[in-house]
């Protein structure tokens, strides 16, 4: 790979310098951005150890606004070294970073894609899946606090309609995506889909508690305001509790930890 080069710039490069670009105009939205090329034709996953970070190739979103293929980099520790903050705190202590609170699709999309690559026949790409699955399975461990993304949930029953925005808190970042998702709490099954359309950006509930009882033990449940008269708000969190792993939406005054990501558009160009 290191042979291949676009415009006299390997791709690697052209990432590393898309990121540093993005990172010095934070007000810049990760979607649409520029895509990246990545040289890798399928999910893959880069240690790059000096970032203290992995990055996966190729990450299949279901839904908009981000359906389609994305290059993620996860931080390898929780921002702020764990401590817990409100939503809108988290927005105000990582508008200048580069590694942001993600929203709940990118985190979905990545147990998928983990998923679906457990028995890769590359022994390498093997062992960076099973570390990367530790570590979202240490974030959801039941004795660990509900893990805070930047998904606001607005019940909005004046309107009919209610109002997910990811990237909460990121003005110029935000997508909002208008689909009613109250109703009853409970395990997600058939019914559930408009509600993890919107929250988690599938509507693939067979796979999405495949992958979530892979990942944790655990089915997905989903807690959610059942009615309401006026309008309400609260922050997705995820994390498991008892029998279920929590879609949960939280108080908006409670604090939570986080893990932090970057997110560009991939652009599969170059394969090797």
């Amino acid at each position: 790979m290191t042979g291949i080069l676009v415009n006299g710039r390997s791709p690697d490069e052209m990432y590393r310098r898309l990121l540093e670009e993005v990172a010095s105009q934070p007000d810049v939205p990760p979607n649409p951005l520029p895509s990246v090329i990545t040289p890798h034709a399928g999910f893959f996953i880069d240690d790059l150890p000096g970032k203290k970070r992995y990055r996966l190739h190729n990450v299949v979103v279901d839904e908009e606004p981000f359906k389609g293929l994305w290059v993620l980099e996860w931080g390898k520790q929780l921002l702020c070294g764990g401590e817990p903050h409100r939503q809108d705190e988290w927005s105000e202590l990582t508008k200048s970073e580069e590694e942001k609170v993600s929203p709940a699709p990118f985190v979905i999309a990545t147990i998928f894609a983990l998923h679906d690559n457990q028995n890769t026949s590359n022994v390498q790409q093997r062992d960076l899946v099973h570390c990367v699955k530790e570590m979202f399975k240490d974030d959801f461990d039941p004795t660990k606090p509900y893990k805070m993304s930047s998904t606001r949930l607005a019940y909005v029953p004046a309107q009919n309609v209610d109002i997910t925005q990811h990237w909460y808190g990121y003005p110029i970042f935000q997508r909002d995506v208008s689909k009613n998702i109250a109703g009853p709490n409970g395990y997600i099954g058939s019914g559930f889909e408009d509600f993890t359309e919107a929250t988690l950006g599938t509507r693939n509930i067979g796979k999405l508690e495949q992958s979530i009882v892979w990942l944790t033990g655990k089915r997905p449940y989903a807690y959610r305001l059942n009615k309401s008269k006026n309008r309400e708000e609260r922050a997705l969190v995820l994390g498991c509790y008892g029998n279920g792993f929590g879609v949960a939406d939280g108080s908006i005054y409670g604090s939570r930890p986080a893990r932090g990501l970057v997110a560009v558009r991939a652009q599969n160009g170059v394969s090797q």
